[in-house]
């Protein structure tokens, strides 16, 4: 799977964050477009990003990110420092890539 046109730090965050919850999904950073920063035509590096992963680990990494964020929420009020918000924040927004929100 080939996700064009990201932020390097959004980059190297989702390569982080995937190598913590599927250790053999593995994430490459295969181009990245410096020219344009250096240029001034973006504000960050813009990066494309492969990622190796099969139908059933995709399906469980999307489902382990809405799981994180069910739990967070499941209760009234929030937790903030509950261990299930922590989780929430540090990966739900994964599942935005999978759904064509972030490329």
């Amino acid at each position: 799977m080939l996700i064009k046109d990201i932020p390097k730090k959004d980059c190297l965050k989702l390569k982080e964050c995937i190598g913590e919850l599927m250790p053999s999904v593995k994430v490459n950073l295969i181009a990245e477009d410096t020219n344009l920063h250096k240029l001034g035509f973006t504000n960050e590096i813009m990066c494309t990003v492969e990622l190796n992963l099969s139908d059933e680990q995709r399906e469980e990494l999307i489902e382990m990110c809405i799981d994180f964020e069910t739990d967070a929420f499941m209760y009234e009020p929030v937790d903030e420092q509950s261990e299930a918000y922590k989780n929430y924040v540090r990966y739900s927004w994964i599942v935005d890539f999978f759904y064509g929100l972030k490329d």
